[in-house]
């Protein structure tokens, strides 16, 4: 082991590894992340970090103390500040610099443009041009200087550059505008990063402060973060919910689209669960809380975007690899430029000089880079604001070019919410039918036990104490009762158990209707008898289906465990491509990827747990209706929050217009760099136009990005 190895496992051993996040208020870009990732690579304790540029955080994992860290960044010039309360103190300058930059150096460079219109020849118009120039431009050289020691040339040294080329060879007025330009770029550009991070952290402000505490009858406001599970809150008309918890006393309806994207209220009743940052619009209700305020789902939400955030999509990793190629190619060629023309051909060297000069600043490759986070973040956030969580921007790549859509039926087409239709029995009594059913499925998790046990309570029927219980996957349950084996499963379960007659088998078809399911109850010898279950389609499943083959050639599949009569007739209505029933899960599995071999990339839809492995087998795999669910939210790529299949289409014009974004914001950065690079060379750009063009570029692209904040509903 190498031995700076031996110390850092040493160092590990006896200071534990902890993560700590570093706000950089002047991180602008990928070049100066490779800085500061230089800074980091030098400190001692530092295992790993994570840029989250847009942002302009770092998270960094290490033993060293967080002091150490901060030092050695506001040392190479990168003021820093922390959650935790140790950071540098931020002066009025470090805050608005880009604005004071901006401004300082436009005064005095109009004032010496001014100077020079009343009289050229007037002394005091060069002070003007270096003071405009100087302290404008010292915090770019400054971290120039910085990047040249950690051999990266990045942006502020290609400035610094191009600034003192230009009065080496007489321009100091295109020195002074060169400076203006730049830092009024930066401060554009600074402005607009901001407004993508408001908006993502306007979702930390949906929370309320305060609460209401009821205690021994007494009312009491505390702060939020004081709250403790069990809390019994009062929540008042016009009120947020504060935490999430379980309504315990009280009837309202609650404004959930801050969680769920749900544009129509819901309305809450005792046992009902509510979540913090929603709004309660009927009557006072009493909650008990639930979690921890750290542990809410809003937080959970927070929490998966930022990690969202930090995972790269393909198409950027491509980029910044790219870039890293790029600038020292665009290094080389300003060279050759100033070179090759004055010792092969004995041309004048200014002129070829000050086209060099041209080329460095457009070399810069910071639109070019900013082009693809800014328009996946945009994206993210918009996608949380409706109620839909994406866990990287590679999964909304992949969803942009995905062919085939499947859908899980039970839960996700259809409500999930089943409930005893009828009851057909052979040689033995409906009640006594329903008591050995419900017996068996009491203790089964499966959506069919349910309607069945809720239908044994109803009727006041005691369940039978039940031996050697076990679930069938796809198929069914048994135990014994009493002395005796039975079962409770589909058709395919009595089939395989050879107890399924023709008359059972001719019945169970004629009975089989629009999204019926029929659960056989028998025992070793017959089936005794047989409980019909319905389900309805959701009312939004047709048009959902009708925008999404609107929307591209999509090939549609539904995946089901349910029969096949059932299942055909679901398909018929919502027009769906393709069906499969009677499947067990790993059968889910294997047609997904057999789809995505045979028919390209398959986007999986399931309502959670019981969809895990095919959600997990698709290219991207969506959950349904998992607020308030940790699995749930765990299980898939993508977790739409609320149940809602509009939210499908939705997300699949949001990734669409996600990678149109990103390749409008690509082909304008590389065009606009190409162009100008070929006026540099032939000697008709100007530094001024190459510093508006460069810096006007990486605008252009924030803000075009940004626009994707406001997507809705397809425009």
């Amino acid at each position: 082991m190498p031995e700076n190895a031996c110390k850092d496992a040493c160092c590990a051993e006896i200071h534990p590894l902890k993560t700590s996040t570093f706000y950089i208020k002047n991180m602008d870009c990928n070049d100066e992340a490779r800085v500061i990732q230089k800074i980091l690579d030098g400190i001692k304790g530092v295992r790993e970090f994570q840029f989250n540029i847009l942002q302009r955080k770092v998270t960094v994992r290490h033993s060293t103390d967080e002091i150490a860290i901060v030092n050695a960044l506001v040392k190479n010039g990168f003021p820093v500040s922390m959650p935790s309360g140790l950071s540098q103190k931020l002066s009025f300058i470090d805050r608005h610099h880009y604005f004071l930059h901006s401004a300082i150096s436009g005064i005095l460079l109009l004032a010496a443009i001014l100077l020079h219109y009343k009289d050229p020849s007037n002394e005091i118009i060069m002070p003007f041009l270096l003071l405009s120039v100087c302290l404008g431009g010292i915090h770019i050289a400054y971290k120039g200087i910085v990047a040249v020691k950690m051999l990266s040339f990045d942006i502020n040294f290609l400035m610094t550059t191009a600034v003192i080329g230009a009065f080496f060879i007489g321009d100091y007025f295109e020195a002074a505008t060169v400076i203006f330009l730049f830092t009024l770029a930066q401060f554009f550009e600074s402005a607009a990063i901001e407004r993508a991070n408001r908006t993502i952290h306007s979702l930390l402000k949906l929370s309320p402060d305060s609460a209401v505490l009821l205690r021994d009858g007494k009312e009491a406001i505390i702060a939020v973060a004081d709250i403790k599970i069990n809390d019994a809150l009062i929540v008042k008309p016009g009120e947020k919910i504060p935490i999430d918890g379980i309504v315990a006393e009280g009837i309202t309806d609650v404004n959930q689209a801050s969680i769920t994207g749900e544009s129509l209220p819901i309305e809450k009743t005792k046992g009902s669960v509510v979540y913090a940052g929603t709004i309660n619009l009927g009557g006072s209700i009493i909650i008990s809380a639930s979690c921890k305020p750290e542990d809410t789902t809003i937080s959970r939400i927070i929490e998966l975007i930022e990690k969202a955030q930090a995972q790269k999509a393909p198409s950027e990793i491509f980029i910044q690899k790219f870039a890293r190629y790029y600038t020292p190619m665009v290094l080389l060629a300003a060279l050759l430029i100033t070179l090759i023309p004055v010792l092969l051909f004995q041309q004048p060297f200014s002129p070829w000089f000050y086209k060099a000069l041209v080329l460095l600043v457009i070399a810069c490759p910071c639109a070019l880079v900013i082009s693809t986070p800014v328009s996946i973040i945009s994206a993210l956030t918009c996608a949380a604001k409706n109620g839909i969580i994406i866990k990287g921007g590679q999964y909304l790549e992949q969803l942009s070019a995905v062919k085939v859509i499947a859908f899980d039926k039970t839960g996700t087409l259809t409500r999930g919410k089943l409930s005893v239709q009828g009851i057909r029995t052979f040689g033995i009594a409906e009640e006594e039918l329903l008591r050995i059913a419900g017996s068996l499925e009491i203790k089964s998790e499966h959506a069919i036990a349910e309607p069945i046990i809720q239908k044994m309570k109803d009727a006041c029927i005691k369940p039978y104490d039940t031996a050697e219980f076990h679930i069938i996957p796809g198929r069914g349950v048994k135990g014994i009762i009493g002395n005796e084996l039975y079962y409770a499963g589909n058709h395919n379960f009595c089939e395989e158990l050879g107890i399924c007659d023709k008359t059972v088998h001719e019945m169970i078809v004629s009975r089989t209707g629009l999204a019926n399911t029929v659960v056989l109850v028998g025992n070793a010898g017959k089936v005794l008898g047989l409980i019909e279950l319905s389900d309805k389609i959701r009312p939004e499943a047709v048009k959902s289906l009708m925008e999404i083959s609107g929307i591209g050639r999509y090939k549609t599949v539904m995946l089901t465990g349910d029969n096949c009569a059932s299942a055909k007739k679901i398909a018929d209505v919502l027009k769906i491509d393709e069906f499969h029933a009677e499947l067990l899960p790993q059968q889910k599995v294997e047609l997904i990827k057999k789809f995505s071999e045979n028919s390209g990339p398959t986007a999986m839809i399931g309502d959670g747990i019981n969809d895990a492995p095919s959600l997990a087998s698709a290219n991207v795999g969506i959950t349904m209706g998992a607020s308030g669910s940790d699995t749930a939210l765990e299980a898939a790529n993508i977790a739409l929050l609320s149940d809602d299949l509009t939210r499908i289409p939705f997300l699949l014009r949001l990734s669409k217009r996600t990678l149109n974004n990103i390749k409008q914001n690509v082909a304008f950065a590389i065009g606009t760099k190409a162009i100008f690079a070929v006026l540099a060379v032939s000697g008709v750009a100007t530094l001024w136009m190459a510093v508006f063009a460069d810096m006007g570029a990486s605008i252009i692209v924030i803000f075009n990005a940004l626009r994707l904040l406001n997507f809705k509903d397809g425009r």
